[in-house]
C-alpha cells in the first residue's frame, strides 16, 4: 500500500512536471501507482522470505527433532549391547 500511493504521488508529480497538465498527471499517477505497487509487493515478499529464514522451516525443525531422537536411541542402544556383552563375559 506504501508503495502505491507513494509511486502514484511520485508519478503524479513527475506527470505534471513534464505534461503540465491535468492529463500528464494522471498518467504519472498510474504509471507511478503501478511501478509503485510492484516495488512494494517485492519488498514484501523479500522480508517474507527472510522472516521465513529466521524463522526456521519448520519441517526441517521436525526431521532435525527427530533425527536427534534417533541418534539418541542408537546411542543408547549400543550402550545396552557393551553392557550385555560385558556381562556375557564375565559370568
Amino acid at each position: 500500500q506504501t508503495g502505491v500511493l507513494g509511486g502514484a504521488a511520485g508519478g503524479a508529480l513527475l506527470g505534471q512536471a513534464i505534461g503540465g497538465n491535468t492529463k500528464g498527471t494522471l498518467i504519472g499517477a498510474g504509471a507511478g501507482a503501478a511501478l509503485g505497487y510492484i516495488i512494494g509487493n517485492e519488498e514484501d515478499k523479500k522480508k517474507a522470505r527472510q522472516r521465513q529464514q529466521q524463522q526456521g522451516n519448520p519441517n526441517l525443525q521436525q526431521e532435525n527433532a527427530r533425527l536427534q531422537r534417533q541418534l539418541e536411541l542408537e546411542r543408547e542402544n549400543a550402550r545396552l549391547r557393551r553392557e550385555l556383552q560385558q556381562s556375557q563375559e564375565d559370568g
